[in-house]
């Protein structure tokens, strides 16, 4: 376990208002999966409806989602609501830092522990991700730059399949090869999960302060210690004959 390091102005930071913002970017990211999940079924619908269309007089039926752009739009505007959020959060433990954008962040966090931390590896794949989604949106948003992603219902192929509904990002270095949307908002949700959820850890970790001068840390839960199945981390510490013990 890495040892803490000090918490920034004296060891104030305002809980209240990280709590506020963490059930805020979670309630987006609640949407987020709820936006994918909507748009995989009518995704099975249409593919349904289509089958059924062709069975009966053998002509080929192109399936078809309406307004498939403006989903992509809400989707993506939702997962950037939830990284600013977060982005939110990492300013209230590095208040007197100057940023302009994740990628500053990730290099602050490289600079201040070293590349073979592992908070530098987590946001060396984090920041390139959240900066696509703030790319996306931007892009989505904006008519004169729309060109930068391409949007497309379902389509029939070179070799005559049709093909899902797809997006393909080439936009301010931001690239994503085209792949379906279903595909895309399914692994995006999962990946701003991970990113919100190893951020906090990481942040927790790297401030906590010792108590009654015995070091603490944010460590993982095994899994037979859980009092929640789906709460992985927790203030604790380390014992030789037991691993890492929560507090509390």
């Amino acid at each position: 376990a890495e040892p803490p390091v000090p918490l920034p102005r004296s060891g104030s930071i305002d809980l209240q208002r990280e709590m506020k913002l963490s059930f805020e970017a979670l309630s987006e990211i609640a949407a987020m999966k709820t936006a994918a999940l909507e748009f995989k079924e009518l995704e099975d619908r249409a593919i349904s409806q289509a089958e059924e269309g062709r069975h009966k007089d053998g002509s080929l039926v192109i399936p078809a989602i309406i307004h498939v752009e403006t989903k992509c739009k809400t989707f993506v505007q939702k997962a950037d609501h939830a990284g600013a959020k977060l982005y939110e959060i990492v300013k209230l433990f590095y208040p007197d830092t100057n940023w302009h954008g994740w990628q500053d962040f990730a290099d602050f966090i490289r600079a201040t522990f070293g590349e073979e931390d592992n908070f530098t590896k987590m946001t060396a794949i984090a920041a390139p991700f959240l900066q696509l989604v703030r790319n996306v949106r931007d892009c989505l948003e904006h008519g004169n730059i729309r060109n930068g992603v391409v949007i497309e219902d379902f389509a029939i192929g070179a070799d005559g399949a049709i093909a899902l509904p797809k997006i393909e990002i080439d936009f301010r270095d931001t690239k994503q090869p085209a792949v379906s949307i279903s595909h895309f908002m399914a692994e995006a949700t999962e990946m701003l999960l991970q990113t919100f959820e190893l951020t906090l850890t990481h942040l927790c970790g790297k401030h906590v302060q010792p108590f009654a001068g015995m070091p603490i840390y944010v460590g993982l839960i095994a899994e037979d210690r859980r009092q929640n199945k789906h709460v992985r981390f927790a203030y604790g510490m380390y014992y030789q004959d037991q691993g890492f013990v929560p507090i509390g």
